[in-house]
C-alpha cells in the first residue's frame, strides 16, 4: 500500500511541528506494518492545496491530511477536499450539535465561525474527535482514500497548545498572553485540567522537573535507596540518576555488564539464571530480588536485554526486560522497541522506558501500561 502524509495550514509554520507530526504518524503506521511513501507540506493556498490533493489521489492508495480543519478563513481542508472530490460542502447537523455541546461544557460562547467546522464534503464519513471542535473525516479523492485529521489544537480562545519533540519525550506546552496573572491563571485552569485528564499516567514531569528528579524526590520522601543493574542500556540509567543533585543520599549502586553470566556473578545467582537461553519473568524477578540483597537497597531496578532471535533485527530491538523490586513487591515489564534510528536511539528509548517504569512503580501506577515508544 502506498501511503502519503500531507501537513497543511499552521502545521508548516515551523519545521519542528512538521517533523513531530510526520514522525508520530509514520511511527504509528510502522507499528501496524505500514510505511510512508511520500510526505508533503502545503500552505494556506487554494490552488496549491487542490493540486496536492489531486496529485496524492492519483499516485497513492491512502493519504493522511493533518491540519486545516480550524474555524478561521485560512483553514481550507474541507473546502478543497470537496472540490477535489467533485462534491458540495454540506452542513453536518450531528457535528454542529457536538461543537455546541463542547462550548456549553466549558461555559464558553460559541463564535459564528465555529459553524464552519461542521461543513463537510457531502460524501465524507466522520472520524470522531473527542477533545476538539475540528471534525476528522474520510473521503475518496481520485483512487485514494483520504483521512483528514486535526492538527495542533487551540483548546480555548487565546490559549495555544503546542508540542515539542525531543526523543524520547514529547513536551506539551500551554501558552496564553495577557497582563493580569490572576486572569491568565483563571483562563488556563480548565484547559490545564483537561490536558492532565487526557495525558493521565503519561505525564512524567512538569515545569523544570525531570523524570530522574521526580524519581529521586519520591525515593527521598520514602527515605529509601535505589540500586540499578543494566546490560543493554550500558549504565545510562545509572548515569541519569547519579548526575542529579539529589542523588547522593538516595542512589546507592549501579551494576553494569554486557553478559548475563557477569550479572549472575555480581548478584550471586546460580549459573545459567540469566545466561542459559531466553530470559524468563522468573529469572528477571530473581535478579531484582538478588539486587536488593547484594546492595542493601530499598528498591532495585533491573534492565536487561534478551539475546533472542529477531525475525527482522533492522525493525526492532531485542526483547527488553525491566523489573522493579522492593521488599514486598516485584513488577516486571517486557517490550521490543521499534527501530526508527540507530542503536543509540534504541538505547535512549530503553533508558526512558526503564526510568518511566520506576516512576510508575513509585507512584502506584500500572507498570505494564503500554507507552507510545514501547
Amino acid at each position: 500500500m502506498r501511503i502519503e502524509i500531507i501537513c497543511t495550514g499552521d502545521e508548516i509554520l515551523t519545521g519542528k511541528t512538521v517533523n513531530t507530526n510526520f514522525s508520530h504518524i509514520s511511527r504509528k503506521l510502522e507499528e501496524v506494518g505500514l510505511s510512508v511513501s511520500w510526505g508533503t507540506t502545503v500552505g494556506d493556498d487554494r490552488d496549491t492545496l487542490l493540486e496536492a490533493f489531486r496529485l496524492a489521489g492519483d499516485r497513492g492508495d491512502a493519504v493522511i491530511v493533518n491540519g486545516g480543519l480550524g474555524p478561521t478563513v485560512d483553514d481550507l481542508s474541507q473546502e478543497i477536499a470537496a472540490k477535489a472530490a467533485g462534491v458540495n460542502l454540506v452542513l453536518n447537523e450531528h457535528w454542529l450539535e457536538r461543537i455546541e455541546a463542547l462550548f456549553r461544557r466549558y461555559n464558553l460562547v460559541m463564535q459564528p465561525n465555529n459553524r464552519k467546522q461542521a461543513l463537510l464534503p457531502a460524501t465524507a464519513e466522520i472520524i470522531d474527535n473527542p477533545i476538539g471542535t475540528a471534525c476528522g473525516f474520510e473521503l475518496t479523492i481520485g483512487r485514494a482514500s483520504f483521512y483528514f485529521t486535526p492538527g495542533v489544537p487551540k483548546p480555548n480562545r487565546g490559549v495555544k497548545l503546542g508540542f515539542q519533540s525531543h526523543f524520547p519525550q514529547l513536551e506539551t506546552k500551554l501558552a496564553l498572553r495577557g497582563a493580569d496573572p490572576a486572569e491568565l491563571a483563571r483562563r488556563l485552569l480548565p484547559i490545564e485540567a483537561e490536558v492532565r485528564k487526557r495525558l493521565g499516567n503519561f505525564i512524567v514531569a512538569e515545569d523544570d522537573d525531570t523524570l530522574e528528579g521526580i524519581i529521586l524526590a519520591a525515593l527521598k520522601r520514602k527515605r529509601a535507596s535505589l540500586s540499578v543493574v543494566e546490560t543493554f542500556t550500558g549504565g545510562r540509567i545509572a548515569a541519569r540518576l547519579a548526575a542529579h543533585p539529589d542523588a547522593e543520599s538516595v542512589f546507592r549502586r549501579g551494576l553494569v555488564a554486557q553478559a548475563g553470566s557477569e550479572i549472575e556473578a555480581l548478584l550471586n545467582l546460580a549459573d545459567g539464571t540469566l545466561s542459559s537461553g531466553p530470559l524468563t519473568e522468573k529469572a528477571i524477578k530473581d535478579a531484582a530480588c538478588a539486587t536488593l540483597l547484594v546492595t542493601h537497597s530499598t528498591y532495585a531496578l533491573v534492565a536487561l536485554a534478551d539475546r533472542d532471535k529477531i525475525a527482522d533485527p533492522a525493525a526492532c530491538s531485542p526483547t527488553l526486560w525491566f523489573a522493579i523490586a522492593t521488599g514486598q513487591q516485584v513488577a516486571v515489564r517486557s517490550s521490543r522497541l521499534l527501530r526508527f534510528g540507530d542503536k543509540e536511539i534504541l538505547r535512549a528509548g530503553a533508558v526512558e522506558m526503564g526510568l518511566d517504569r520506576l516512576r510508575r512503580f513509585l507512584q502506584g501506577l500500572p507498570v505494564e501500561e503500554k507507552s507510545d515508544f514501547g
